[in-house]
């Protein structure tokens, strides 16, 4: 009889507690068939070229400059996520380490569908960048625009993140 009565406790329990929708990250892992509009990128002709799953480059085909954007799926497993989520680690933070790293570094928040994270730009290589971070589910996007000017590198990191992100991060 006591089996009996723990087996139904058990399931009694099991089944009081909330479910927690499944966490499935980023809704496109493969970014060899992604087919992104690139018309949102000026200041020249880009292609879009993905050799490799987790990994798509973006490069202007007739600037002048080495401008390119590098998207990049990869996994946090540190617990930046969470922290982050939860208000421990805030973008107050984020911008000090930042600024501890690189005088030039300006940061801000973002979303993209339900993946938070942040938007950097910062002088680099005697040129600019732009890196936009996102986290969902354990699923970490990171998107890098370089080019000679902080205004292109901002806004291809922008564009990037408007259009291409949406198709990866998935759920809109």
């Amino acid at each position: 009889m006591s089996w009996r009565f723990f087996l139904v406790g058990a399931v009694t329990l099991a089944l009081s507690l909330p479910l927690r929708a499944a966490a499935d990250g980023f809704a496109m892992k493969d970014f060899t068939q992604l087919d992104p509009d690139l018309s949102a990128f000026q200041s020249g002709a880009f292609e879009a070229r993905s050799s490799e799953a987790a990994r798509l480059t973006i490069i202007c085909t007739d600037c002048s400059d080495q401008t390119v954007i590098d998207v990049q799926l990869g996994r946090s497993t540190d617990g930046t996520e969470d922290r982050y989520r939860s208000g421990e680690t805030t973008i107050e933070m984020m911008r000090g380490i930042c600024k501890s790293r690189n005088d030039s570094c300006e940061l801000e928040a973002t979303e993209v569908g339900a993946a938070v994270g942040w938007v950097t730009s910062y002088e680099a290589f005697g040129g600019w960048g732009s890196t936009t971070v996102l986290f969902l589910d354990g699923d970490l996007l990171t998107i890098r625009s370089i080019a000679a000017g902080k205004d292109q590198a901002v806004a291809n990191g922008s564009a990037a993140r408007d259009t291409v992100a949406p198709l990866i991060v998935g759920g809109e």
